[in-house]
Order: C-alpha cells, then sequence, then structure tokens
C-alpha cells in the first residue's frame, strides 16, 4: 500500500455473524454471549492462532460501527480509483 501512495494505510480483515433485520434483542445477545464464550475457550483460540488468526468477540454496537467504517474507507479506495460497480 506505501508503494502505491496510501503510506498510513491499514488493512485487516475480520469476520462477523449476521442475524436478519428485525431478529429480537434478547437473541441477538443471548447469541453474542453464547459465540463470545466459545470464542474464549482455549482449545478454540489455540486454533485460531494455527491459522494465523486472533479471535476476538465484540459487542453488536462495535460490529455495527466497524461495518460502517470499513465501507466508508473502501468507498474512499474505490471512489480515488475510478472504479465502477
Amino acid at each position: 500500500m506505501v508503494e502505491s501512495g496510501w503510506p498510513s494505510y491499514v488493512v485487516t480483515s475480520w469476520n462477523g455473524i449476521a442475524a436478519p433485520v428485525g431478529t429480537p434483542r434478547a437473541i441477538i445477545d443471548r447469541l453474542n454471549s453464547e459465540i463470545d464464550a466459545v470464542l474464549k475457550l482455549p482449545e478454540v483460540q489455540d486454533r485460531f492462532r494455527q491459522l494465523g488468526m486472533e479471535a476476538a468477540g465484540s459487542t453488536p454496537e462495535e460490529m455495527s460501527e466497524r461495518l460502517k467504517t470499513d465501507v466508508g474507507r473502501w468507498r474512499e479506495v474505490i471512489g480515488r480509483l475510478g472504479l465502477r460497480p
């Protein structure tokens, strides 16, 4: 990225789980809690490390903000490059 004129640009990947619009908040909270508990298990952490990844949970609000930030970041890159869908 530095050689392409983006010296301070940081690109990271992430994975997330989404639920359909309208899913009750209680279900979202339960899913988030259970997934977070699994991600904290030592054997799950070890497996992700073997794959060169870091497993960490977040809140639905943090994930939503991450998505908004990344969409904005990539929109800027796409615009600067003049790409069309």
